[in-house]
């Protein structure tokens, strides 16, 4: 497979088979990211520029978009909540990747983000410890929800790779789509709480 054929489409305009397929790795959660980034930094260094020097501007061009092509599929699949959104954008292509989160959880969230007001309001001794305790509580949903994905992703592994469609996914792969989906809406709450923590850390204005 030549570069070209990797990373030719430009970036923003590709379907999120790509980023699997441009690094030669099926579909999933529990993939080997060393080899993935070996892939990568390998592809980038062919596309350098020094190596091209006499190109003319079109070519020149054409590798920009190519390098940031590989930049938007090393950024889709290094991490394992990227990868999680990168899967479900595969197989269920026009919905949200993060499901809506139940009550309770919404409902610890909004305690939270109470936590976080009642912190702006005090000293700045007690605002450090009580932002200090919701990251902690942050801290301890993000490992939870990492540990269901790899748990999600082993349960994917197992089922095989489906078959090409999401018309043709079979029931045990919806299912587990839809549980990563609910995992990645706690996460989206855990990273609105964190931006919220982070802005009364620094003294940023309520958004």
């Amino acid at each position: 497979m030549s570069i070209g054929q990797d990373v030719g489409a430009p970036a923003g305009a590709v379907h999120p088979q790509d980023f699997f397929a441009m690094f030669e790795v099926a579909p999933g959660l529990l993939l080997d990211t060393e080899a993935v980034r070996r892939r990568y930094l390998e592809r980038v260094r062919q596309l350098h520029p020094d190596l091209y020097g006499d190109a003319g501007p079109e070519e020149r061009e054409m590798r920009l978009g190519m390098t940031a092509h590989l930049n938007d599929g090393w950024r889709a699949l290094s991490r394992l909540d990227a990868r999680a959104e990168t899967l479900v954008r595969l197989y269920r292509p026009g919905e949200d990747a993060a499901a809506p989160v139940p009550p309770e959880v919404l409902g610890e969230a909004f305690e939270l983000g109470e936590a976080v007001d009642d912190a702006r309001r005090a000293d700045p001794s007690a605002r450090a410890d009580a932002l200090g305790r919701v990251h902690q509580r942050l801290v301890t949903w993000r490992a939870a929800a990492e540990r269901d994905l790899v748990d999600l992703g082993g349960r994917w592994d197992a089922l095989g790779e489906p078959p090409s469609g999401a018309a043709e996914l079979t029931a045990e792969h919806r299912q587990v789509l839809d549980a990563v989906r609910g995992v990645l809406g706690r996460l989206k709450v855990v990273d609105r709480l964190a931006r919220e923590v982070e802005a009364a850390r620094t003294g940023e204005p309520e958004r």
